[in-house]
Parts: C-alpha cells; structure tokens; sequence
C-alpha cells in the first residue's frame, strides 16, 4: 500500500471517527437546542444522506403545533466528495504507474 492510501485511509477513518463522536457522544437530546438558551429541544436521529444528526422540532401555537427538521450542515457534503475525489486520484495515478511499467516491459 502506497503512502498516499495510507493517508486516505487515515483520513476517512478520522471523519468516520468524527461522525461517531458527534452523533453518539455530544449526540444527546441536548445538541438539538432550538435556540441558544431556549430550553425548547428537538428529537435527534441519525441520517444517512447526508451522514449526520437531524433534529425535529415541534413548536406549540396555542392548540396547534408545527413540525419541523433541521439537517446536518454543508460540511457532510463537502468532506466525503472531498475523500471520494482523492480515492479516484490515487486510484487513476496507480493504474497510471501499472501502464507505464507494462509498457517499459514491453520495450525491453
């Protein structure tokens, strides 16, 4: 394995990582604070697409409530496009490397 997978490998194992430490551990019902000192908090879960926490909140209106979810932010996005990018890269620039040996082979 080449010192570049070992660096993917790394950094993926760190977001994985990230992502269980913020969703089971600062993941309490406490991390879904509709506003800053409120007290009013929603429901977490965890989704899938986009990898994160969502929070559901149901605001009382006299008799009535409304429901709404709050998804994770942009950066689930960014960061494993980000990861997906470098393993296309390392795996392009090996087949690369693999041509350029057979084709040395070759001329010899």
């Amino acid at each position: 394995m080449t010192t570049e997978a070992l660096l993917w490998v790394l950094g993926f194992s760190v977001y994985v990582a990230a992502l269980v430490v913020r969703h089971h551990v600062l993941g309490g019902t406490t991390s879904c604070e509709l506003l800053a000192s409120t007290s009013n908090y929603g429901e977490p879960a965890w989704t899938w697409l986009p990898p994160g926490t969502t929070c559901t909140y149901t605001v009382w209106d006299g008799h009535y409530g409304t429901t709404f979810t709050t998804g994770p932010g942009p950066w689930t996005y960014v960061l494993p496009t980000l990861l997906s990018c470098w393993a296309l890269f390392i795996l392009r620039r090996r087949r690369v490397w693999r041509v350029k040996e057979i084709e040395d082979e070759l001329a010899s």
